[in-house]
């Protein structure tokens, strides 16, 4: 998916960094059809996985030209 958005035609591409980080439904920031908690209240705690994550970002963003 993550992949397939940044190929996209588009000037944007939006992707949930919780996606990016392979987290589980626990991370969800929002269940469609739902209101109240836990809805809009996931916060990323600190930047451990984005760090270790971050050489796979740049390959997909390398590979998708838009560097």
């Amino acid at each position: 998916i993550n992949y397939y958005t940044l190929s996209l035609n588009t000037d944007w591409a939006f992707l949930p960094i919780q996606d990016l980080l392979g987290y589980s439904r626990e991370a969800r920031i929002n269940s469609p059809g739902t209101i109240g908690s836990p809805n809009w209240e996931w916060k990323l705690e600190d930047f451990t996985d984005v760090d270790k994550q971050m050489p796979i970002f740049k390959r997909m963003v390398e590979r998708s030209n838009r560097v």
